[in-house]
């Protein structure tokens, strides 16, 4: 697991990004990751220094979520869409053999409240990769989370992202199914 400093980042300067290849590596810094096997293909999560990647790997073809502040190397890629443009949206994909929901919202808490689900996010359980970032002398760690659930070819992430500066936390949901790649072979 690599380290990072510290970076202020909001909320709002979040993008997320669909792309039709393997995750850009060369333009993140992977911090922890896990492959997991799906029927059918497999599924690549990865937290990162600036949020997180999905790369959905099957019948030769990949696909990747990216869900990041863009700076550095992923500032010249075409956002998809910011959450400043609202509180929550879905988005939804099929591509071949591979069908793909994505949904994001964002929740305001209370300081109690969002420090005892910051807490939470830091427990290490099965299917659950998580980070603390560093934490800024005023309001505390980020951190970020992933959990993921798997039958037979679909697979659920579930993402927690906490900004302790905005006593928020950005929740997103992928729904992948890649029946179809398998019902195919």
């Amino acid at each position: 697991m690599g380290a990072v400093g510290y970076v202020e980042q909001r909320t709002a300067d979040l993008c997320y990004y669909l792309l039709e290849s393997a995750a850009p590596r060369s333009a993140v810094q992977v911090l922890t990751e896990q492959t997991v096997q799906l029927a059918g293909g497999r599924i690549t999560l990865a937290i990162i220094g600036s949020s997180h990647f999905l790369e959905i790997e099957s019948r030769g073809t990949a696909i990747c979520e990216l869900f990041a502040c863009p700076s550095g190397d992923l500032a010249g890629l075409q956002c998809g869409h910011k959450t400043s443009d609202g509180a929550s949206w879905k988005y939804g994909s099929l591509g071949p053999g591979l069908a793909y929901d994505f949904e994001m919202w964002r929740e305001r808490l209370g300081r109690h409240q969002f420090e005892i689900e910051s807490l939470r996010l830091q427990e290490s359980k099965e299917r659950r990769l998580h980070y603390s970032f560093p934490k800024a002398k005023e309001t505390g760690s980020a951190v970020t989370c992933l959990e993921w659930q798997i039958d037979g070819a679909k697979a659920i992430v579930s993402t927690y992202h906490t900004f302790p500066g905005e006593l928020a936390i950005v929740h997103t949901r992928s729904a992948i199914d890649l029946a179809k790649a398998v019902a195919s072979q």
